[in-house]
């Protein structure tokens, strides 16, 4: 059998220029590159030959380029932020709290409050969720992070008309735009 060089989960991600979650989220779904399972199936390793073909699979020549077959979103079936649906974007708003890649401790807080999906969240101010054992400044700014990646604030106003768990963006968007001209 040929000596192959054989990478660990940090190197791997590192030379694929991911994270290490990235890679075990990958495992999970049977989407990423090939791996091994030494020792009893807890020590994990990657083929460098492997990654090579995978990041190979991977290169596009314009962003327009379809994914390849086989790579999809983690969570493929589901709406995202930012897709264009009937010229309008929409967001699941019923998305549930655990799938918002919140810390455990702030997740168990929104829960615990009774918190459950995204809408609920959204619906609170600063102070409401201050008052929260256990959600501090530091939760706080971690539940802001990740709602200005997915360009949500607390306090959103859901427009009244839309469907259970969308929410019209660009009327948001004309709204700012115009208080931003006055």
């Amino acid at each position: 059998m040929e000596n192959r060089k054989r990478l660990r989960p940090p190197e791997a991600a590192e030379y694929l220029g991911t994270s290490t979650s990235t890679l075990a989220k990958w495992r999970m779904a049977g989407n990423g590159p090939p791996y091994s399972k030494l020792g009893g199936g807890r020590i994990i390793s990657y083929d460098v030959g492997d990654l090579e073909r995978y990041a190979e699979g991977r290169r596009r020549r314009s962003t327009s380029e379809p994914a390849p077959a086989g790579e999809q979103n983690a969570r493929a079936g589901r709406p995202r932020p930012g897709v264009i649906n009937g010229g309008a974007s929409t967001l699941d708003l019923t998305l549930p709290v655990k799938e918002l890649e919140f810390s455990t401790r702030v997740t168990n807080a929104l829960l615990a409050d009774g918190i459950d999906a995204l809408h609920e969240l959204l619906g609170k101010t600063e102070a409401e969720l201050l008052g929260i054992p256990n959600l501090g400044k530091v939760s706080l700014a971690e539940i802001k992070s990740t709602l200005r990646k997915r360009r949500l604030r607390l306090g959103m106003e859901i427009a009244p008309g839309l469907e259970a768990g969308e929410k019209n963006f660009d009327e948001e968007s004309r709204a700012a735009r115009r208080r931003t001209r006055r």
